[in-house]
């Protein structure tokens, strides 16, 4: 599934498509629709967003999957559109893991939720159980959501966002979502965070598995780079 420039970073779209002369098949899986190599099996011990992020640079890889590049992978792989069983094997461990972080973390303020694409500088924080800024966030891209009404730390559908929003984190507005996303226990949902924080996102698990959670310090770990 192809996304929206819109949705992507300046930066990846100047980036020549050409496969990584290192790709290994057996260690990690190129995804052409967004010309990005993935660690294939999701490191299940969890650790912090910090950490994790530690983790896959030192393997090689760059950062987590953005929310559009792990949906829209999980939505091919539920509408039968990944040919090689690699990739339908990545879907299926996407899908059967403890949920993972992505490459996203949001803030509140004025009644704005702000997304920042490939957040580094954040830094958990044990002592007060959050997650802090260092001298200056560093991102690729960040893009501002309209949130005037929609009620902070309580769950909402993303139904009830605008379509720009669903289509943001998912690649399609909710009605054009594949019926086992729109239609699971939990639904897809999305929990804003209070003005005094950022927080690092991560895709939910067990019957919250294609909902985004901002709750929680750590989470599992998947590693993910541009083929150039």
């Amino acid at each position: 599934m192809k996304i929206p420039d819109i949705f992507v970073p300046k930066k990846d779209s100047e980036t020549k498509i050409e496969l990584l002369k290192e790709y290994n098949p057996k260690q990690m899986f190129y995804y052409e629709p967004n010309n990005i190599i993935i660690e294939p099996g999701v490191k299940e011990k969890w650790v912090t967003f910090d950490k994790s992020l530690k983790r896959l640079k030192k393997l090689g890889y760059e950062r987590h999957l953005r929310p559009w590049e792990s949906f829209g992978l999980l939505i091919d792989y539920l509408e039968n559109n990944l040919e090689k069983k690699e990739l339908k094997d990545l879907g299926r461990d996407m899908l059967e893991s403890s949920g993972e972080w992505l490459s996203m973390a949001v803030k509140t303020y004025n009644n704005k939720l702000v997304c920042y694409i490939d957040p580094e500088n954040i830094k958990f924080e044990p002592e007060n159980n959050v997650y802090l800024v260092g001298k200056d966030i560093r991102y690729s891209d960040k893009k501002e959501f309209d949130i005037t009404g929609i009620p902070l730390e309580k769950w909402i559908s993303i139904e009830d966002f605008d379509d720009d929003f669903a289509k943001f984190f998912y690649t399609r507005t909710f009605k054009d979502l594949p019926e086992d996303m729109r239609k699971t226990v939990a639904g897809l949902e999305f929990i804003l965070p209070t003005e005094r924080y950022i927080h690092p996102i991560r895709r939910g698990s067990g019957i919250n598995k294609f909902s985004i959670v901002i709750f929680g310090d750590s989470c599992t770990s998947r590693g993910v780079k541009t083929a150039r």
